[in-house]
């Protein structure tokens, strides 16, 4: 690293290749010192596990025809990012609210979406705070006025059994201040 230039991840490794692709065009490769969404072709992996909706947006053909793409089809990361002048990949953060906590991709819109699902809970904002070294995913909610606030052992439990163990779960009771 070095003070005056950018973090970058380094290069593709032999025989792998990116590409920047326009984040208004999937079918536009942007060239390098522009910021898009990081691309890679695909060797072999078929797409997401019964979520055709997801493998649909994130495979497309391969319109570049990349030389060393047996598949014919480019995988569309998350990942916003850029190649610098000297073939660098300079990583910008995601295109979406994913977040990757000890090994676990977790959509934080699916944590809210079930929270959102609980009576009395009018909005749900869920990030990532960290102590320490442990990072964990925490929850911000209202209620509708007029309706109780979600308890713990009851809503909030039902909500969280809907989630991956971990993924998410009630740590603390409700406060007065939430109510």
């Amino acid at each position: 690293m070095h003070p005056d230039k950018a973090v970058t991840i380094g290069v593709p490794l032999p025989t792998y290749s990116i590409v920047i692709l326009d984040p208004e065009n999937p079918y536009r490769a942007l060239p390098r010192g522009r910021s898009g969404r990081s691309a890679s072709p695909v060797s072999a992996w078929p797409g997401y596990l019964n979520r055709d909706d997801l493998t649909d947006r994130a495979f497309i053909p391969d319109f570049l025809a990349i030389p060393t793409n047996p598949s014919g089809r480019i995988y569309r990361t998350g990942d916003l990012g850029r190649v610098n002048s000297d073939g660098e990949i300079e990583y910008l953060g995601r295109i979406d609210l994913q977040v990757k906590i000890r090994g676990y991709r977790i959509e934080l819109t699916e944590i809210e979406s079930v929270l959102l699902q609980v009576p009395g809970i009018a909005a749900a904002v869920v990030d990532t705070f960290s102590r320490t070294r442990d990072h964990r995913v925490g929850r911000l909610t209202t209620a509708f006025a007029g309706h109780r606030a979600p308890r713990r052992r009851g809503d909030l439990r039902a909500a969280a059994e809907r989630l991956p163990h971990t993924w998410c779960r009630p740590t603390s009771s409700t406060s007065k201040r939430s109510r």
